[in-house]
């Protein structure tokens, strides 16, 4: 496929001088047609209405205002069909997103080019969206006859079918007369196995993927592939297979280095750090050779020469291209988290720093600021945070909750609080927000304004099982307003009758009303679900309530061995009367 910029970018080296050599206002008093051209000028012609129509779609498109260049060229294209045209209208309506007059695009595309694959694809698309299998059967049948290459066509079409909606015993019944014509295929045989595998079908992915591998037994991206799909159902295979082939093949470096990962995932340490050694020595043309390799030390838990070989990957780009821009690649998540695990947080922080853009830049923010938090600079933690909440396109409620949440663990209470109470004056509305809010209220130790961040809460949604159980117990451990505890919990409990923490609400609630006996009931089903330390404190204080005695001192002694004698826990045991 020609990428769309082809005819464009030879349109605006043309016209680029005469478009922006004087504005249209240029002259005193000139005024502007309905038509959008100065009063005087002559009528535009079809031609002139096309070129500009394709240069105004290519600025857009520069601009990535995607939506006014598929506008544009799907103009041009409608004054002068051109397959050309049709195609440069189609990438911009998928660069807009915009599935309709993708399909429009296409359906039009096609009274001029019947063949075409990009165009046929597109409505196959908007076929399986719509789970019309029969339209679905007959657009294959149709694209299957304008093949030129139909084993290729058919790997294509199953690797699609793989990542769509339509379920797997769909999607093999809509390929098997395909498929069964290109059976011994590698091609079709690899695309099969991957969709196999998405399915959980792994004995069958691998047997599949072996066979391709037989069939292209030189051929590096099916060995990887192959090995890919095998390791987790048939280890010794994988590797036997990956061994013969680095035989035949010693300087496949992008093999060696998968071969690598499987001995390190074997726990065999020192042969993978081998291979990646041997894989990145002396003059490296693919800097994705040194990335690899810090992924395999990392799965070799060896974080110091992981390091090293992510640090290699950045310098060698940035040798080969001077003024790269990287702040969108996401090796430095991995030399951030690598940093954290060698516990050098400040190396951590300034690696999540560089990455500034892509879909990654949100959490590289929140990471930046966990590390600075853990290297001690609370003050370069929030700034991280702040400057994160600047971005207008970004949600600004995960970062105020971060930035709350290190002041707190900072004991900088008033300053968590200020952030919650500026924050509310936003998104005083949003349910996600007072619930947050009520949290770190809660544990700032306002358990009154807690309270009012969750009353609003449930105004808004009365079947918010966190808000019910988070009230209820608030009153609950308050021991007021029992009966409306009551009706919150038992709410929550209809709602959520496994969630452990309901659980040990209910066991509270009961607890607080005098009911020993459901109250234990209900803490132990909690403490059967999920384990937690004042969820067996509050147990252990229900049993010394109904004088079974012996029973807390059993599991009072439980607990101490979990916590390693904790001595919150010991404390604890002290007031309770219990003896070590």
């Amino acid at each position: 496929m020609r990428p769309f910029t082809t005819l464009g970018a030879t349109l605006l080296t043309g016209v680029s001088a005469l478009l922006f050599a004087a504005p249209l206002s240029a002259h005193p008093g000139m005024g502007v047609s309905s038509e959008g051209m100065p009063a005087g000028h002559p009528a535009v012609t079809k031609a002139n209405r096309q070129l500009f129509d394709l240069i105004a779609g290519g600025i857009a498109m520069h601009r990535d205002e995607h939506e006014f260049a598929a506008n544009a060229f799907y103009d041009a294209f409608r004054q002068t069909p051109s397959t050309e045209l049709a195609e440069m209208a189609w990438q911009a309506a998928v660069s807009a997103r915009d599935s309709d007059l993708v399909v429009q695009i296409a359906e039009e595309w096609l009274k001029i080019d019947p063949k075409s694959e990009i165009a046929q694809q597109s409505l196959l698309a908007r076929d399986i969206e719509k789970e019309t299998v029969g339209a679905v059967r007959d657009r294959l049948a149709v694209m299957y006859r304008n093949a030129e290459d139909k084993v290729a066509w058919t790997a294509r079409m199953t690797e699609l079918l793989a990542k769509s909606k339509l379920s797997y015993a769909v999607a093999k019944n809509l390929l098997e007369p395909y498929q069964s014509r290109h059976r011994n295929a590698p091609q079709v045989q690899l695309a099969s196995a991957v969709h196999a595998k998405m399915n959980s079908r792994y004995e069958e992915a691998c047997r599949l993927a072996s066979s391709a591998q037989k069939g292209l037994p030189d051929d590096e991206e099916t060995v990887s592939l192959a090995a890919d799909i095998c390791w987790p159902v048939a280890r010794k295979e994988t590797q036997s297979m990956l061994e013969r082939f680095l035989k035949r093949h010693p300087d496949a470096d992008t093999v060696r280095l998968i071969y690598g990962r499987v001995l390190a995932r074997a726990g065999q340490k020192e042969a993978a750090l081998k291979q990646a050694d041997r894989a990145t020595k002396g003059d490296i043309e693919n800097p994705n050779l040194l990335y690899t390799a810090g992924l395999l030390a990392n799965e070799a838990r060896a974080p110091e020469e992981a390091l090293a070989y992510f640090r290699r990957y950045v310098k060698y780009l940035r040798e080969e291209s001077p003024g790269i821009d990287l702040s969108h690649t996401d090796v430095w998540l991995q030399i951030g988290q690598t940093a954290l695990a060698l516990e050098r947080p400040a190396e951590a922080a300034e690696a999540f720093a560089e990455l500034k853009a892509g879909p990654f830049a949100r959490q590289a923010r929140l990471n930046e600021a966990r590390a600075w938090a853990a290297a001690g600079e609370i003050d370069k933690a929030i700034e991280s945070l702040r400057t994160a909440r600047q971005d207008p396109h970004g949600n600004e409620e995960p970062l105020i909750r971060a930035e709350a949440e290190l002041l707190l663990e900072a004991d900088r209470k008033e300053d968590a609080l200020r952030v919650i109470d500026e924050a509310y004056e936003r998104y005083g509305k949003s349910t996600d927000f007072l619930y947050d809010a009520a949290m770190i209220a809660q544990e700032s130790g306002d358990s009154k304004k807690s309270e009012t961040y969750l009353i609003e809460l449930l105004d808004i949604n009365p079947d918010h099982v966190q808000a019910s159980n988070a009230l209820g117990y608030l009153w609950a451990d308050q021991n007021r307003r029992l009966p409306e505890a009551r009706a919150l919990l038992e709410g929550a409990y209809r709602l959520a009758p496994l969630d452990p923490y309901v659980l040990d609400s209910m066991g509270w609630l009961c607890y607080r009303e005098g009911k020993f006996d459901e109250a234990a009931e209900f803490i132990l089903l909690s403490l059967k679900r999920q384990f937690d330390v004042e969820v067996a404190e509050h147990l252990i204080e229900v049993l010394v309530a109904a004088k079974r005695n012996d029973e807390a001192a059993s599991l009072w002694q439980d607990l101490r061995k979990r916590t390693n004698d904790a001595p919150e826990v010991l404390a604890f045991g002290e007031r309770m009367g219990l003896k070590r």
